[in-house]
């Protein structure tokens, strides 16, 4: 009757009279109509109900194509199914119908509305089905009713039509979000170039300090570095400036001897250019230089006069070199007279002693007046022959201690060096005669070439060595300079 009677209402109202139900009766045909309209609503309601169990029956068997099949049913009229999304509407619908199970109604009534907005009433535990509200219903079912199937239909279609347009159109998101991104860092990096500018005084400031602390922790830790690894820094640059030194050389030499024979054809001219000018000179000029005349020397014939000059010249060098020493001899017995004076006067020596120290001054210097007197009278005939080789012997000796500067070289780092000055007036000096001619000098500079190489090797670890220590050969030449040349 409740579906029945809004039907005749409906029919009643089609007169526009408020009072046709009551004042007019129906036709036959209008009644059975009205009937097969009541009849059909409700199979289509039952039919409804029926297909609503079967989907709640489905989601509780874990049976994703019979719900998929129940949900296709055309009595339930669900709208947006489609099977890519089986899986997915199966797992929500299973939670939907849990969250109702913990809150459900024992008795398992369900209410359904149908679109006509009748409520209709199913119990899918018994199978009663009723239009009438039963007494045991309370609101609180298990079962999901058709709004909440569709609406959840609704939403897992939506998302997975949204997830294929997402994909379908991949490539324009990306970019839109590329340009947006960009967008946001090209904003964000203006922001933050605007900030350094505004504080650009203080990051200046700040970067000269972290740099200035980085510069010095480096630069230390490179002297450090330097300062711990010195002898083997001083190896390498001598290595490699010897290196660089011994490539130039070898290139200039090899230079040299590619154009020897260049060099000697210009040297050949240059020679006899200047042999010229100055054969140009002695003879044109009315006083031609000290310099050509001794060029020119070897030219000119020897005369007795000459020879004798020569002879005359070699005895008062010879004579020079004995008074020399003489000198030295009585300079240092002077220097004995000096001290014993000194004694004297202070009551440390006896009268005695200083008069013996000076007959025996005087006794030492008739004696060496007298033997340069007599020297003329006598000569090398007057030697025996056992004094003749012995002389000879000592001839070779000296011989080879001037030729052969090795002996004295390593004899002088041999002596103390308290001792080297004495070492060096009274054996070196008188070995080379003090270098009384240009050979015996160029044989003196020898000796002290090796000497200086010697001690380079000995002494000289590092370069300042060379003008902190106390180099003795370098003493020795001043000592020569100075002293015996002056004399």
């Amino acid at each position: 009757m409740s579906i029945f009677l809004p039907s005749l209402r409906e029919m009643c109202f089609l007169t526009f009279s408020p009072y046709a139900f009551c004042q007019q009766d129906l036709l036959r045909d209008e009644l059975q109509a009205v009937i097969n309209n009541a009849n059909e609503y409700s199979d289509q309601t039952q039919a409804l109900v029926e297909g609503l169990e079967k989907i709640n029956t489905a989601i509780e068997g874990d049976d994703s194509q019979a719900l998929q099949e129940a949900l296709q049913t055309e009595a339930v009229g669900l709208r947006s199914c489609i099977d890519e999304c089986a899986e997915a509407y199966h797992e929500r619908l299973k939670e939907a119908q849990a969250e109702k199970a913990a809150e459900g109604d024992p008795s398992g009534w369900t209410q359904e509305s149908t679109l006509q907005g009748h409520n209709y009433y199913h119990n899918r535990k018994t199978g009663a089905k009723q239009w009438e509200k039963p007494e045991d219903f309370t609101g609180k079912s298990a079962d999901l009713t058709r709004q909440e199937i569709q609406k959840i239909l609704t939403r897992v279609t939506g998302d997975y039509n949204r997830q294929k347009l997402l994909e379908a159109n991949e490539h324009v998101i990306i970019h839109l979000q590329a340009r947006w991104r960009g967008i946001l860092l090209r904003r964000e990096h203006n922001q933050r170039m605007q900030y350094l500018r505004e504080q650009k005084p203080h990051v200046v400031k700040i970067q000269a300090h972290l740099k200035r602390q980085q510069q010095r922790k480096r630069y230390l830790e490179r002297i450090g570095f330097l300062k711990a690894n010195e002898d083997a820094v001083v190896k390498m640059q001598a290595y490699a400036r010897g290196w660089k030194a011994r490539k130039i050389m070898n290139i200039r030499k090899q230079f040299f001897n590619d154009h020897v024979a260049a060099v000697v054809k210009l040297q050949s001219h240059v020679r006899r250019w200047l042999a010229m000018r100055d054969y140009r000179k002695l003879i044109q000029a009315k006083k031609p230089p000290v310099n050509t005349l001794r060029k020119f020397l070897h030219l000119l014939e020897h005369s007795d006069q000459d020879f004798h000059e020569e002879m005359e010249v070699q005895r008062l060098k010879a004579k020079v070199v004995t008074d020399i020493r003489t000198n030295k001899e009585l300079e240092e017995d002077l220097n004995v007279m000096d001290i014993k004076i000194g004694l004297l006067v202070k009551n440390r020596l006896t009268l005695d002693d200083v008069v013996s120290q000076s007959r025996k001054l005087k006794r030492r210097g008739a004696a060496l007046s007298s033997s340069s007197s007599q020297q003329g009278g006598h000569g090398l005939k007057s030697l025996s022959k056992e004094n003749r080789a012995r002389l000879e012997a000592y001839q070779q000796l000296f011989y080879l201690l001037q030729t052969n500067p090795t002996y004295l070289a390593r004899l002088i780092f041999e002596m103390p060096q308290t001792k080297t000055t004495k070492f060096m007036e009274n054996v070196i000096l008188t070995i080379f005669n003090f270098a009384s001619n240009q050979r015996e000098e160029f044989l003196l500079m020898k000796l002290f070439e090796t000497a200086l190489n010697f001690e380079m090797k000995l002494k000289v670890d590092k370069l300042v060595d060379v003008i902190t220590g106390n180099p003795t050969v370098v003493k020795m030449v001043v000592h020569f300079n100075r002293g015996a040349r002056g004399q």
